[in-house]
């Protein structure tokens, strides 16, 4: 049987597929910077499971795509590296582990909330028309 999830999603396909189209981004989010990328840049971790979910979503992805993409449905995904949210709100009340954090990413901070704004407006405007299956990585 299907869950809430599978079920909601299924049903927003069928909507758009019943407007004759569209584009979907999806979040793969993940606690940590390095750990998110694993999707994209293989390289050695012991966070093997925490990293499952973004790497199962980006999957997801592309499969939705493969799919839907016949009745104009494509869609991608967004893979944040650390941001605030309520999973990492110990981490931001820590100013150690949040130096650290940023330390570990190429830009030396840490995400915020409207740098996804760009990536979001884009991949929902025609200007991703053709772009489909990635999986964006902040």
């Amino acid at each position: 049987m299907a869950g809430r999830n599978e079920t909601a999603l299924a049903e927003a396909m069928e909507q758009i597929k019943a407007e004759g189209g569209g584009r979907g981004a999806s979040i793969a989010a993940d606690l940590l910077d390095r750990s998110t990328l694993g999707d994209v840049v293989a390289e050695p971790s012991p966070l093997a499971l925490p990293t499952a979910r973004p790497r199962g979503i980006a999957q997801l992805t592309r499969a939705m795509t493969e799919a839907w993409s016949p009745f104009g449905i494509v869609s991608n995904a967004i893979a944040p590296s650390f941001f605030p949210t309520e999973l990492t709100r110990k981490v931001y009340e820590n100013p150690n582990l949040l130096a650290h954090n940023a330390g570990m990413t190429a830009i030396g901070r840490n995400g915020e909330l409207s740098d996804l704004d760009g990536v979001t407006v884009f991949l929902a405007s025609t200007a991703a028309n053709y772009l489909k299956k990635t999986c964006s990585a902040l």
